[in-house]
């Protein structure tokens, strides 16, 4: 995990575009916020060093909506679409291939808000923007194109806003990929209208494509669609004119996303909660139709059955791999007739869990894998795309860039005071500004270089001697450990007493609980060859926990016994596929004056962890017994061990994986 500002904005990370990863680098791009105003920034992790730049000032937007996208063209040259809010959208590129250091004076393109913006694969740039109109009525989705050392021109009016809606509030949020032939594929959202109840009175997502750069486009079966378009000139997919719950609701029928394939698929999802509470629905299409939809809420619904969905993002890897980040938010009484509203997106959310929706056949089938669990705030999650000749690699799932605390307009209300200026409010300090965090950005391997383990381990980590990079020297068998802090304080022991006899790895971070261990597995597993894996998870699984997922004397356990046990299972499942020979030590006990990690619960997770080690037929290490033996002179906080109670402890996990080695 990264911190690349401490100073972010209420929108922060809102769009996609702002993750471009290309040659050993990262560039992020993200919206602060401060007395002085909004400033679009952007910065670069450098794979290498695992060193970040320092941020670079795009230019200064006039509210939480004016924000900057990314892309990249197959000269390497980075492009920033700078947004605006109903005023002039601004471009910039790099002087230099790969490098944001130094950028060209922006350019106006057009007027507008909420770019999407990418590169196709010849190099022409392509954005579209909610256009203004020189009447309200006139607004709608703009397109604008630049070809490669040529001008912008546009704009060209893809949908438009019904007259009969025309003075009402409109939003038309779309998401737009390319395909390798260079198809432009395109889902669009229309919330328009407005009555008694509240606006967003006509609601409607739709697919559409265009074969030639954006001039003409045409629905999925070739029926040519007139320009600007309403929904019945393209492929509805849902549709709605269902009076609202609330004055300013947020949008019922809403796109999710849209990737495109190596083979010219495309693969779009979009929420209906007016069908379903949290009803969310694949669409895909052959290279030239029909559309099919498949409701995949279901995979995720079975596993937390009291959470619902609320919004997902789309991304492809380079294998094809559909990746979908679903945020589920728990289903209560925020909900109005099982439907979303403004107030839950304002408030800071500890409560809500995101997790991965991936398919590796298409979308034929799918799983669900943890990303974040509750007890920290994620707003507005951006998910890694291809912009441009950046992918997604194999080896990884796409990184993350979101922020904490609130979505609450400066001021605190549900949008801007009308009667002060937005430059006042801030002036004032009426803001509260977040860190904007970027995950899941690890290599496909930490143990291949130093460069490589930096980058994964944690900052706060670097310095630690457990996570000091270790090279390793010869060819001798490799030994992984895995666990929390107690595995931690075992691991400078255990390397020392395989010294010239094994390589000792552990894991670039603390793993605590199963759910984390199962988020994260497939990085630290790394490029496999293990021959001894040792592996402990509990104390953090069992740690109590109150709703809002703070350690709490009167709580519950972090993780509940059924769900550790499956979680067991989940991880043994992928561990037994390395073919390396595993050991699983038991959860160690803790002092009886320690009040949010309780004996009997660790009693009771060891004899789950040994029902699964039997089924497993893994080696146990019954640390629990070793420390039980030994008593309180082991502890240092009652969890924790002296330097004494550690070397106890390397002294028998050494020689349990001495005799797993031979």
């Amino acid at each position: 995990m990264h911190i690349v500002s401490e100073q972010g904005s209420e929108r922060a990370t809102n769009d996609k575009g702002k993750i471009i990863t290309y040659d050993g680098r990262t560039h992020v791009t993200w919206q602060d916020v401060t007395r002085e105003g909004y400033f679009n920034r952007v910065r670069t992790l450098d794979h290498a060093t695992g060193k970040w730049s320092a941020p670079v000032t795009l230019d200064s937007g006039v509210d939480n909506h004016a924000r900057a996208v990314l892309a990249i063209t197959p000269d390497s040259i980075l492009h920033a679409v700078l947004g605006g809010h109903a005023t002039d959208v601004k471009w910039r590129r790099t002087e230099a291939p790969n490098d944001v250091s130094a950028w060209r004076a922006p350019q106006p393109i057009g007027c507008g808000t909420y770019p999407v913006f990418l590169s196709g694969p010849d190099g022409t740039l392509y954005m579209t923007v909610r256009g203004q109109g020189e009447q309200r009525h006139e607004r709608g989705v703009d397109l604008y194109r630049c070809p490669p050392g040529g001008d912008w021109s546009g704009p060209l009016q893809i949908v438009k806003l019904a007259e009969e809606y025309g003075q009402a509030y409109a939003g038309f949020h779309m998401q737009m990929d390319v395909a390798p032939d260079g198809a432009l594929h395109a889902i669009i959202d229309f919330y328009e209208g407005e009555d008694e109840a509240g606006r967003g009175q006509h609601q409607a997502t739709c697919y559409t494509r265009s074969r030639d750069g954006g001039r003409s486009w045409e629905r999925a079966d070739g029926t040519p669609v007139r320009l600007p378009a309403r929904p019945e000139d393209l492929d509805i997919l849902a549709r709605s004119t269902r009076s609202r719950h609330e004055k300013l609701p947020p949008a019922e029928i809403r796109q999710g996303g849209l990737v495109v394939d190596s083979k010219g698929r495309p693969f779009a999802f979009y929420f209906d909660h007016g069908k379903a509470p949290g009803y969310c629905v694949m669409a895909t299409a052959g290279v030239d139709g029909p559309l099919r939809q498949v409701p995949v809420n279901d995979h995720w619904e079975r596993l937390y059955p009291d959470m619902r969905a609320t919004e997902c993002k789309t991304s492809l890897r380079q294998d094809d791999m559909l990746c979908v980040l679903v945020t589920l938010t728990p289903y209560n009484n925020e909900w109005q007739d099982g439907k979303p509203t403004r107030a839950m997106s304002m408030r800071e959310r500890r409560d809500e869990r995101l997790v991965w929706l991936l398919s590796e056949d298409g979308g034929e089938t799918f799983r669900v894998q943890p990303f974040l669990e509750p007890g920290s705030s994620c707003n507005c999650p951006s998910v890694e795309q291809s912009r441009g000749v950046n992918i997604v690699p194999a080896s990884r799932l796409p990184a993350v860039l979101y922020f904490d605390g609130s979505r609450g307009y400066p001021g605190g209300g549900d949008y801007y005071d009308s009667s002060r200026s937005v430059a006042d409010i801030l002036t004032e300090g009426g803001f509260l500004a977040t860190n904007v965090i970027l995950q899941g950005l690890t290599p496909a391997n930490p143990y291949c270089d130093a460069a490589s383990w930096y980058c994964a381990v944690p900052p706060r980590f670097h310095e630690h001697p457990a996570f000091v990079w270790a090279p390793p020297a010869g060819n001798l068998p490799r030994v992984l450990l895995l666990g929390d802090s107690i595995s931690i304080s075992y691991t400078i022991g255990v390397r020392q007493r395989f010294e010239d006899i094994a390589h000792v790895f552990r894991a670039p971070d603390n793993c605590r609980s199963t759910r984390q261990t199962l988020e994260d597995l497939e990085t630290w597993l790394g490029a496999g060859d293990w021959d001894v894996i040792h592996i402990n998870c509990g104390i953090h699984d069992l740690t109590l926990m109150d709703t809002d997922h703070r350690a709490a004397v009167d709580g519950t356990p972090q993780v509940p016994l059924a769900v550790y046990r499956a979680n067991l299972e989940h991880i043994f499942e992928r561990l037994s596929r390395t073919r390396a020979r595993l050991v699983w030590a038991t959860s160690t006990p803790v002092g009886d004056d320690v009040a949010i990690r309780r004996n009997e619960d660790i009693d009771a997770y060891n004899r789950a962890a040994a029902e699964v080690m039997v089924r497993h037929r893994v080696t146990v290490n019954d640390l629990h017994t070793l420390v039980r033996a030994h008593g309180a002179p082991l502890w240092a906080d009652g969890v924790h061990f002296t330097d004494e109670g550690a070397g106890h402890l390397a002294d028998a996990v050494a020689a349990a994986i001495r005799t797993e080695l031979g």
